[in-house]
C-alpha cells in the first residue's frame, strides 16, 4: 500500500483517540474496584462490573498503541533511508530517555 505524505489515515487517528479515552475511563474506574489493587483512592461504592470492564479494557488497550506505533514506524522506515530513520528514532526516543533518566532515577530509588 502506497501512502503519500499528504494523506492522513483518519481511521487510525480515531482508533488511537478511542484507546486514549478508554484509558482515561479505565484509570477513573480503578477506585471503584471491589478489591484493593494498590490504587491511591478506594471508593465505598464498588462494582464487579467495573472489575470486568477494567480486565477487558486493560487486556488490549496498550497493545493497540504498540500496533499503531509499529505501523507508523514501518511507514516512516520505508519513506526515508535507514540512517535517517535510525537518527530520527535516536533523537525522539533515546535522547529523552537518557536525559530524563538522571531526573527520575533518584526519585525511583527514593521510593
Amino acid at each position: 500500500m502506497q501512502i503519500s505524505s499528504t494523506n492522513r489515515l483518519n481511521h487510525l487517528d480515531a482508533v488511537r483517540a478511542i484507546a486514549l479515552l478508554l484509558g482515561v475511563v479505565f484509570h477513573a474506574s480503578l477506585s471503584f474496584m471491589p478489591f484493593f489493587i494498590g490504587w491511591a483512592v478506594m471508593d465505598i461504592n464498588t462494582s464487579h462490573t467495573v472489575a470486568v470492564f477494567a480486565l477487558i479494557s486493560h487486556s488490549f488497550r496498550l497493545e493497540v498503541f504498540f500496533l499503531i506505533a509499529g505501523f507508523f514506524a514501518h511507514m516512516s522506515f520505508h519513506r526515508q533511508s535507514k540512517t535517517s530513520f535510525l537518527a530520527s528514532r535516536l533523537l525522539r526516543i533515546a535522547v529523552p530517555f537518557a536525559l530524563f533518566w538522571f531526573f527520575l532515577k533518584p526519585l525511583i530509588d527514593a521510593g
